[in-house]
């Protein structure tokens, strides 16, 4: 068993344990588990795991704490690619999405702003992010990280959470 919410006493162990609710796990090609904890700044872990046996090869380390979640708990914003790339908000008011490579170098994508639900696409270039406006409505921007441009998407609407199409 991966996780249980909520964690049953007298259940069989669970491979995470508690410590504050699981958020967005997801398995990349690697053997890595990526998920966030809505602790109170929320962070991001990761636990090598065996995809087949679902039983963890080796312990779980803390890639990033002051992560932005949501304010009921929930969602850790971050998202990860099949390759490994991560994106996540860092906490506070305003937020700014920060690109992270593999060997832990930081390189922040546009100006701080205030975001939610960042959203890696397919091919692991661009982020679709919702960015709350002056009236605290939502509209969907797409940032493309090998450009370091930003585009607008959507904004007819109050957009909160972007989704990619398998395709992009």
């Amino acid at each position: 068993i991966i996780a249980r919410v909520p964690n049953v006493p007298g259940d069989r162990a669970a491979v995470l344990g508690q410590g504050g609710a699981l958020a967005q796990a997801r398995l990349v090609p690697s053997g890595h588990l990526v998920y966030g904890q809505s602790k109170n700044p929320g962070v991001i872990q990761v636990l090598p795991l065996d995809p087949v046996a679902l039983t963890p090869r080796g312990s779980t380390v803390s890639l990033v704490d002051s992560v932005e979640r949501a304010r009921n708990g929930g969602a850790v914003y971050f998202t990860v690619s099949s390759t490994g790339v991560l994106a996540y908000a860092a906490t506070g008011e305003r937020h700014q999405l920060v690109w992270v490579d593999r060997s832990g170098t930081a390189t922040p994508l546009g100006d701080p702003a205030p975001l939610r639900a960042p959203r890696l696409s397919p091919d692991g270039t661009e982020i679709a992010v919702a960015v709350n406006d002056e009236t605290r409505r939502a509209n969907i921007w797409i940032y493309d990280a090998r450009r370091g441009t930003r585009r607008r998407l959507a904004s007819d609407r109050h957009s909160l959470s972007p989704v990619w199409s398998p395709d992009g």
